[in-house]
């Protein structure tokens, strides 16, 4: 909350603890994008580390959603276009203050701001900055159609309608849908739990974080794959 009250860092900027991955990963710097020089990065391919300060999404005229994201490294900040067929891919990953590698072409015109045409964007915990951005890819699809992970997410949260169970039906239904793992809910004030018939989630790191820090630790419990089959 530093910078939103102060507008500054003021006990060290998030990225500095990613200080190794920026320099295996980074191909450049925001700095480099913005600066004198930025011409010659035009149609130009980059990699960034990078965390994310905003994320606007909008209906297109063909009504599909794209997303204009502000983020930001250790030498500046730019805006991201994200068009609708890779934000469907990578719209978990687009979380506000999340540290992530993204992968664009860089669009500089006159009188405006270099901008990066958004190929893909990854979560910096599972990108092996020992591959390539592709590679990277692969290895999340892998994971993400082999079985592995989890096979049902049990949540407990404090009723039907808490303002709790409320940011975790937006993040289970419009965020992380479309996949396989189930949810189960245990409502606190009456005891009952049911099986969330309508959902269908995505396993991603992203995820179980964020409910962890809605719900806290104690009440978000992930049954994985192996342990379901036995």
């Amino acid at each position: 909350m530093e910078k939103e009250v102060s507008g500054l860092y003021l006990s060290g900027h998030p990225l500095d603890a990613y200080r190794a991955q920026i320099a295996q990963v980074s191909t450049c710097t925001i700095a480099q994008l913005l600066g004198e020089d930025a011409k010659q990065f035009d149609n130009q391919t980059v990699t960034l580390v990078c965390t994310i300060v905003k994320n606007k999404i909008m209906t297109t005229k063909s009504n599909t959603l794209m997303a204009f994201t502000t983020v930001e490294d250790l030498t500046g900040s730019m805006e991201l276009l994200v068009f609708p067929r890779i934000l469907a891919e990578c719209r978990a990953a687009l979380q506000e203050n999340a540290v992530v590698v993204a992968n664009g072409r860089v669009s500089v015109k006159e009188d405006e701001a270099a901008r990066l045409i958004v190929e893909g964007v990854q979560p910096i915990e599972t990108y092996d900055p020992g591959k390539n951005f592709g590679m990277n890819r692969v290895e999340r699809v892998k994971r993400e159609t082999s079985g592995g992970g989890a096979a049902g997410y049990f949540l407990t949260v404090p009723s039907r309608d808490s303002a709790q169970m409320h940011k975790v039906e937006n993040l289970l239904c419009n965020i992380f849908d479309g996949g396989t793992v189930r949810v189960y809910f245990r409502f606190q004030d009456t005891g009952r739990a049911m099986l969330a018939r309508h959902m269908a989630v995505k396993d991603d790191p992203l995820l179980r974080a964020e409910l962890e820090r809605i719900l806290g630790k104690d009440c978000v419990k992930v049954q994985d794959v192996e342990r379901s089959a036995k």
